[in-house]
């Protein structure tokens, strides 16, 4: 997706907004290899693993209200909605759009319930 980074990187540095862009990466040394034009950026290896990317997730991004715990809880929960959609709907893919925004609306919920959870 070199072509995709290049015209993200382009519109953040161009546009008149606060869009932020990050690059994850599942091997140290290969986006240099691959993509020069990007040294002196920062990028985060997450080594292809649940665990790397999510802290990769915490290096990029500012969340000190959100751990690797916090983050681990809802993966499983999550992943296990993900399974009962695809059994349910007999889909393929999570990744289409409909599936998808399911998706975001539970993780939102699972996050909130995490967070206040019912005494």
């Amino acid at each position: 997706m070199p072509f995709e980074l290049g015209m993200t990187i382009a519109w953040a540095e161009t546009a008149q907004s606060n869009h932020y862009w990050i690059v994850l990466e599942s091997k140290q040394y290969r986006l240099q290899k691959s993509l020069s034009d990007l040294n002196g950026y920062d990028h985060f290896v997450h080594k292809g693993t649940v665990g790397g990317v999510f802290q990769a997730l915490l290096d990029a991004f500012d969340k000190p209200d959100l751990g690797i715990t916090e983050m681990k809880q809802i993966y499983r929960k999550l992943r296990q909605f993900g399974v009962e959609l695809q059994q349910t709907y007999r889909w393929n893919n999570l990744f289409q759009p409909s599936a998808f925004r399911r998706l975001v609306i539970a993780a939102a919920k699972i996050k909130s319930a995490i967070e206040n959870p019912i005494m």
